[in-house]
C-alpha cells in the first residue's frame, strides 16, 4: 500500500493501551466532552479569556489572542442540537445578562446553550436563547446580531494538541441517518482498503468479544445485526447469534480511548445508537489522489454514534498523517486497536437468515476441515498404539567391577586378608569405559548406519520422558554410523534421512511408539535410498 507516512501512523497506534475498565452505567450517562480552541477566520486569532496583567485585581475578560494566550473550551452536549462551551475553570459561555461572558450559570439556561452549524470549512456559534452570533466584527469579542456570512463570525477549530480539525456540525439532527427496517437483519461491512469484505462479527473463539471478519463456512449469524427503535431516533443493536437481549455498547478505557462491548440491554445511553452520514473530506481527497479505491466512498456509508457520547469523539483532522480514520481504512488489525467512532460502515440487508446460518465451506475451509479430521484420526490411532506398546527394558546395567589402577580394599574378612583374591574375577574398566557405561545404563539404544556412498543428514525426532518435543541432527559420512540412547519413556520416535546438499528428503523410518533397541541401516544411493530396521 503506497502510504508515505505509514511509520508515523503506526507509531501513533502503538500509543494505544488496551487496559480495560468496567462500564460506568447510569440512566443519564456521563457528559461527553471534546476540547477545542476557537480560531477566528478573519483575524486568525483565538478566543482568549483571562485576567489582563496590566489591570491589578481585575476580572477575567475576553480577548482576541495569539497562540500563547488561547483558551481551551470544552464542548458538552445538551441534546441532539445544542451544546455548552466551558473553560477549565468550569465557567460557561453565556448571554444571560444580555452580553457575552463566562460565568457559573446553570447548564439548563438557554442563554448558555449554543448550536455550531458548519459551512465552508468553518463553524458559526449561535445562541439558543437570543439567536445572536459570537464574532469580532468590531475588533472585540462579543455576541450580537450578525450573519453567518461574516468572516468575523466564522471559527476554525483545533484539538487540545493544537492540530486543525475539520469543521463539523454539532447537531446530530442535521445529519442524514440510517433508517432501518426493524423486521430485518443487516450486515455491517467495514469500509476498508482490503479487497475482501470485512464485517462486524461475534468472535468465534469467545462469544463475549467482537471481531471484524470475512465470511466463513458454517454459522455466520454473528454478522447479522438488528436495529430496534427505542426512542427519538435511537436504536438498540442486537445480534442474531446471541439473541435479542445482548446488544452492542460502547465502553471507555482508562486512557480515554473507546471500545465496543456486548452487554445485556438495560436502556443505558451507551447502548443506544444512530448511524449518520459523516463524511471525512480530508480522507476522501487523499484516497482519491492516491487511488486507494476511492469508489468505496461513493456508496452510502455511515458512522456509529452513541447516545452517551454524541458527536464529541467523532472528528476528522485536517492533516492526513494525524487522521485516525485513515488508519482504520488502510489496515486490517484487531478491532480493539480502533476507536469505534473512527470506523465507516456500509449496511447491507440479510435477505436469507437460513443461508447466513449455514454458508457453505470454501475450498480452503474444506481442506482445513479434512486435515483436521485426518489429524484427529491419526491422533486417536497413535494414542491407542502407544497404550498397546510395552515399555522396553534397557540392555545396559550399571557397571560392576573396578577402574584400572584403583586401590584394592585391605580390610580383613573373618580374620583373613583377602586382598590377594581381589581382581581375579572382577572386570577392570578404564575411566572412559566406566563413565560411558554409567551414561548409557538404563537407556534404550538406537544405532543408525549410513551404507550409502555419500554424506547423509539423519534427523531424529521424538517426545522425551517429560512430554517435550525433541529434534536432533547427525551427519555420518558414507560407511559411518551414529548412535543415540533414549530414556525408556520416550515416545513417537522417527528417523528421517535428508540429502544435506539439496535438503531433499530421501526416506523416513517407521514410527516407533516407544523407545526400542534397534539398528537402522540406510542403503542405496541418494536417488534411491531406503531404511531397513533390525532388532538390536
Amino acid at each position: 500500500m503506497p502510504l508515505h507516512f505509514l511509520s508515523t501512523v503506526i507509531r501513533r497506534c502503538t500509543k494505544i493501551t488496551l487496559v480495560i475498565m468496567g462500564l460506568l452505567f447510569s440512566t443519564t450517562g456521563l457528559k461527553a466532552q471534546e476540547a477545542i480552541y476557537l480560531k477566528n477566520r478573519w483575524t486568525n486569532e483565538y478566543i482568549g479569556y483571562w485576567i489582563h496583567e496590566s489591570i491589578p485585581g481585575g476580572k477575567p475578560a475576553f480577548y482576541m489572542s495569539t497562540t500563547a494566550k488561547k483558551t481551551l473550551w470544552f464542548v458538552e452536549r445538551v441534546d441532539d442540537t445544542y451544546v455548552l462551551l466551558k473553560n477549565k475553570e468550569g465557567l460557561y459561555l453565556n448571554v444571560e445578562k444580555g452580553y457575552l461572558e463566562a460565568s457559573k450559570v446553570p447548564a439548563s439556561f438557554f442563554s448558555a446553550q449554543w448550536k455550531l452549524p458548519a459551512a465552508g470549512g468553518y463553524n458559526t456559534i449561535i445562541n439558543r436563547w437570543t439567536g445572536v452570533y459570537i464574532h469580532n466584527e468590531y475588533g472585540r469579542i462579543e455576541a450580537t446580531k450578525g450573519s453567518s456570512g461574516w468572516y468575523s463570525a466564522q471559527w476554525a477549530m483545533e484539538d487540545a494538541d493544537g492540530k486543525p480539525v475539520l469543521a463539523k456540525d454539532f447537531s446530530l439532527n442535521t445529519y442524514t441517518s440510517f433508517l432501518p427496517n426493524q423486521q430485518m437483519y443487516y450486515k455491517m461491512e467495514k469500509l476498508t482498503y482490503s479487497s475482501a469484505p470485512l464485517y462486524l462479527d461475534i468472535n468465534r473463539a469467545k462469544s463475549s468479544d467482537l471481531a471484524i471478519a470475512t465470511d466463513y463456512g458454517g454459522d455466520n449469524g454473528g454478522k447479522a445485526w438488528k436495529f430496534t427503535l427505542v426512542s427519538d431516533g435511537w436504536y438498540k443493536i442486537s445480534n442474531l447469534k446471541l439473541g435479542g437481549n445482548k446488544v452492542l455498547a460502547i465502553a471507555k478505557n482508562t486512557n480515554g480511548t473507546y471500545y465496543f462491548v456486548l452487554t445485556d440491554f438495560a436502556n443505558y445511553p451507551n447502548q443506544l445508537w444512530r448511524m449518520i452520514q459523516f463524511k471525512d473530506q480530508t480522507l476522501i481527497n487523499y484516497v482519491t489522489e492516491k487511488k486507494l479505491q476511492p469508489e468505496k466512498f461513493a456508496s452510502m456509508h455511515y458512522t456509529l454514534v452513541s447516545k452517551q457520547h454524541g458527536l464529541e469523539p467523532i472528528k476528522a483532522l485536517a492533516d492526513m498523517k494525524d487522521n485516525p480514520k485513515f488508519f482504520s481504512y488502510g489496515f486490517n488489525l484487531d478491532l480493539y486497536l480502533y476507536n469505534p467512532f473512527d470506523l465507516f460502515w456500509q449496511v447491507k440487508p440479510v435477505d436469507d437468515i437460513a443461508a447466513i446460518r449455514n454458508i457453505p465451506l470454501n475450498t480452503a475451509e474444506q481442506n482445513a476441515l479434512l486435515k483436521e479430521s485426518i489429524d484427529n484420526s491419526t491422533k486417536v490411532f497413535n494414542e491407542a498404539m502407544l497404550k498397546a506398546t510395552p515399555i522396553a527394558q534397557s540392555p545396559f546395567k550399571m557397571p560392576v567391577g573396578r577402574i584400572k589402577g584403583a586401590e584394592l580394599p585391605i580390610t580383613p574378612v573373618g580374620g583373613r586378608d583377602l586382598s590377594a583374591l581381589y581382581g581375579k574375577n572382577e572386570r577392570e574398566y578404564t575411566q572412559e569405559e566406566w563413565d560411558n557405561a554409567v551414561r548409557i545404563a538404563g537407556t534404550i539404544p538406537i544405532y543408525f548406519f549410513n551404507n550409502t556412498n555419500t554424506e547423509i543428514r539423519f534427523t531424529l525426532t521424538y517426545t522425551d520422558q517429560w512430554g517435550q518435543p525433541v529434534t536432533k541432527n547427525y551427519k555420518p559420512m558414507a560407511g559411518k554410523n551414529g548412535a543415540v540412547y533414549l530414556d525408556p519413556l520416550c515416545t513417537y520416535i522417527l528417523l528421517t534421512a535428508t540429502d544435506p546438499a539439496t535438503g531433499k528428503e530421501l526416506c523416513k523410518s517407521n514410527l516407533f511408539y516407544r523407545s526400542k533397541a534397534v539398528k537402522i541401516y540406510l542403503d542405496g544411493t541418494v536417488n534411491d535410498a531406503r531404511f531397513s530396521v533390525w532388532n538390536w
